[in-house]
This record gives structure tokens, sequence and C-alpha cells, in this order.
């Protein structure tokens, strides 16, 4: 645990920053995206807390991903508590909809990144500290507003082997060794919401 946090909050110098670079609110090219976005983006572990634990720490021991990563307060502190920290950490000071301090996180990370994101959208302020973040080690992102769709932000920047693990609302934890084709299928996946091309 470092003994002094380095907090890094990631400025955009232009004004492009509130841009929204997919949108799900209101998109029109595809009328099922938000239910196609329900589904799990990897395999279910289906398993009660706290044995559930138990198996994802096996699962990560076992094999030598390339860097871990977890999206949402809940999923992050578990694995926290059992000392396993993510290469990568995206929280919204929620879970379940009900509060979370998200300073119980917070002391467990060098590099620390704050950006707003409102929900059904990813703007290029998130998308470009995601990037910077994934540069980085021991990195929390904490966002202003809702992180559920930042994993496909986090699968489509992060390294192939990379383990991105999120809650699955009422079944368990998901999943995603991330690979060419995963990739492939989140990018075909994100452009049915996007705005205007990240690159």
């Amino acid at each position: 645990m470092p003994s002094k946090l380095n907090k890094i909050v990631f400025k955009i110098p232009d004004e492009r920053k509130n841009e929204k670079l997919f949108y799900l609110s209101y998109n029109k090219k595809i009328k099922n995206l938000r239910k196609r976005l329900k589904r799990p983006l990897g395999f279910i572990l289906v398993s009660e807390y706290p044995y559930s634990l138990k198996h994802i720490s096996s699962i990560i021991k076992t094999f030598n991903f390339s860097s871990l990563i977890t999206v949402g307060d809940f999923i992050t502190f578990s694995l926290l508590e059992i000392g396993l920290k993510p290469n990568l950490a995206i929280i919204d000071g929620k879970i379940m909809r009900e509060n979370f301090d998200s300073d119980k996180i917070k002391k467990h990370f060098k590099n620390i990144f704050e950006v707003n994101n409102p929900k059904g959208v990813i703007l290029k302020e998130t998308y470009d500290v995601i990037i910077r973040a994934l540069q980085e080690n021991e990195s929390l992102v904490i966002v202003n507003g809702e992180e559920d769709l930042l994993t496909l932000v986090a699968i489509l920047e992060s390294k192939e082997n990379s383990l991105i693990l999120y809650g699955f609302p009422k079944l368990g934890v998901c999943f995603v060794r991330n690979n060419k084709s995963k990739k492939l299928y989140i990018k075909k996946l994100y452009s049915k919401g996007i705005l205007e091309d990240v690159r």
C-alpha cells in the first residue's frame, strides 16, 4: 500500500472533452443495442459471495494474464479485500445504486483519475482518461456519473490476454479474457452507438 497517494486528475486541453463518442439513449442505428449490451460480454461465474472470490482468485492465479482490470465498486473492493490489486479499476462510488465510500478503494492505488461521464454515454474525456490510466499501473478511475459502458472501452484499449471483470446483476461476475476476436466483437458493438470515430 503506498504511503502517499499520487493523485492525478487528467485534463483534456481542448474543447472536445464533453463530446459524446458513444450515445446509447437515443441511438437509432440499432433498436436492440440496449438489449445486446445487457448480455454478458464473457462467461459468468455464478456463485454466491464470498465463495465466488475463491474461484476468482484461483482463475487469476492459474492463468498468466497480461493485466487485471475491474469495472465496478463491489468487484474491485472484493478483490482488494483478498489481496488482489487490479492494474486498472473503474468505479463510480455506487454498489447496486447505493452510495459506497470510495476511500476504501482509493487508498490502495497510486494513480487516481477523476472524470465525469453521464449515464448512457461515453465522453471523449472519459475515453482518453482510460487510455492514459492503462499506460500506468495501479490506476483507479473514479467516475462521476456511471461506469457501466466503460467496460467497452476497457476491452477495446487493453492488451490482449487482459482479464476484465465486472459484476453482472443478480447472477455473478462476468469474466472477459481479451483477445482479437473479443476486440472485434466489441468494436462492432461499439460502432452501433458511435457518433464519431475515436481515432
